[in-house]
């Protein structure tokens, strides 16, 4: 199964002036988001940039430096995916900007975001997906009762402050999983003038918005510059409402582990797409939409407040944090549901079991998910 690492192998000596900017050069910049960077790049916007290919010597350099895995839930192939893409003629010498990183506990914020100058005259804004933190996890949650979350409006004003230090610059945005919303957002909600300044959305397994939003006139006018995928068995990317026109790509992982870009196939420079939509991943949005619509968005709203008052009752401030010690944590949530009353033990209750009801009638009685054996 070629992926990434493959397409760096194929394509990595061929400049952007020479083939074009492509999705997977955008996934590729998207993925680099995740890493902390905050000790090699300025966040000021009005910073030229070192290029990607000395960030790297920096980032990798000395023995004694120790590089956190990135959590439980994200690749550490983006690691080697950096290191192998600055070693490259492609993205060596594309410089690096504005790398930006706030998490605000009280705020329940999570937001980072990247620049790139991609040497063909554009600017490559990188927003980064929900990472490891809980926090992070909570502001998607609340994504399907709240119009706008603490996330969004930084990326629109990150977005601002790029555009504006570039007036002159055409700008691509994208982003994995979160980073795909923020990307969206930022651009369908920015002024007039830069939004004439963006020509591409990239936005890779990202949850949706609301109607309110996908019917609203910037949204169509911006329509055409967006370029949505989803994996086979997508479930972040069918989040509230979804273009039903993005892309569906093979993936060579299973159920939820698709999310995971390193398990996409790709065809040269271009993903692997299906034909069309899977049944896998009806059935997934089948399954999310009867929760949406079977709960109002205060019912939604109680059912995350408890869910994550339950996760930080541990101490936890990240998903590695719970899987220490598992057993304890556990212990620890008891607890804390055993202290709620009646009435919103019901409510975890009733959503719980209608999201395993939904799941189980969505896939029928004879199978399992898509890709496992029949029972």
């Amino acid at each position: 199964m070629a992926n990434l690492f493959d397409y760096l192998k194929w394509r990595g000596d061929i400049s952007v002036t020479h083939d074009a900017f492509n999705e997977i050069d955008a996934l590729i910049l998207s993925e680099i988001s995740y890493l902390d960077l905050s000790e090699f790049v300025d966040s000021k916007c009005s910073a030229e940039g070192g290029t990607l290919g000395s960030l790297a010597k920096a980032f990798f350099s000395g023995t004694k430096r120790v590089r956190k895995p990135l959590g439980l839930i994200i690749p550490d192939s983006i690691f080697a995916v950096f290191k192998f893409a600055s070693q490259t003629r492609r993205f060596s010498n594309m410089k690096v900007f504005s790398f930006v990183n706030d998490i605000d506990l009280a705020k329940r914020k999570q937001f980072s975001a990247t620049a790139f100058d991609t040497l063909d005259r554009h600017i490559f804004i990188a927003f980064r997906g929900t990472d490891d933190t809980i926090v992070g996890w909570r502001e998607n949650f609340s994504m399907s009762y709240s119009d706008v979350v603490p996330a969004q409006e930084e990326a629109k004003k990150y977005l601002t402050a790029v555009a504006s230090s570039r007036p002159l610059a055409p700008i691509r945005l994208g982003g994995h999983s979160k980073g795909g919303n923020l990307a969206m957002y930022s651009a369908l909600n920015t002024k007039k003038e830069i939004r004439e300044q963006i020509c591409a959305i990239y936005c890779f397994d990202g949850p949706g918005f609301s109607k309110s939003i996908t019917e609203a006139p910037n949204y169509f006018a911006l329509r055409s510059r967006i370029f949505s995928f989803v994996p086979e068995n997508s479930v972040v990317g069918l989040l509230l409402s979804y273009d039903t026109s993005c892309r569906t790509v093979r993936s060579g992982g299973k159920g939820l582990y698709q999310h995971d870009a390193f398990t996409w196939k790709i065809n040269v420079n271009r993903f692997d797409i299906l034909p069309e939509s899977s049944k896998s991943n009806l059935r997934n949005a089948q399954v999310i939409k009867n929760w949406l619509d079977a709960c109002d968005r205060n019912r939604r709203r109680e059912f995350c407040e408890s869910l994550f008052e339950i996760l930080e009752s541990t101490g936890a401030k990240t998903l590695t944090d719970l899987s220490v010690n598992s057993l304890a944590k556990a212990k620890e949530m008891i607890i804390t549901i055993n202290g709620f009353d009646k009435e919103k033990k019901r409510m975890i209750s009733d959503v719980l079991s209608l999201l395993i009801k939904e799941s189980i009638l969505s896939k029928g009685k004879k199978y399992l998910i898509k890709g496992d054996k029949k029972s």
